[in-house]
């Protein structure tokens, strides 16, 4: 079937093209920790500076601070629980309802292997 071999044509590209994007990311990862520990000590947080490219244009940098939140998991949740209610089987039988309770998506994909 024509589609069949279409299909893994662009998955074989797909996966070319993840793979260069993680290769650049690492490396745009590994610049950016060097870059902020170089500046860290002359530019401050919202503060922004201007560099040129080797094409003449003005590119404008500025450094941010930024808040990740740690993933919200049903550990996380027990442990958080337990702070606020002293009975465990009461905790327990929130995170079951919680485990039964979720979305489920059901759904059909092709996947080479």
């Amino acid at each position: 079937m024509k589609e069949i071999n279409e299909w893994i044509l662009v998955d074989e590209e797909i996966q070319k093209m993840n793979k260069n994007l993680k290769e650049l990311r690492e490396k745009r990862d590994a610049l950016e920790t060097f870059i902020l520990e170089v500046i860290k000590e002359k530019i401050t947080p919202g503060k922004s500076f201007q560099t040129t490219m080797t094409d003449g244009s003005k590119q404008i940098i500025k450094m941010i601070k930024t808040n990740t939140y740690q993933p919200l998991t049903f550990r996380f949740i027990e442990s958080s629980l337990s702070n606020i209610l002293q009975n465990k089987e009461q905790i327990d039988k929130i995170i079951h309802t919680l485990r039964e309770k979720r979305q489920v998506i059901e759904s059909m994909e092709l996947k080479r292997i």
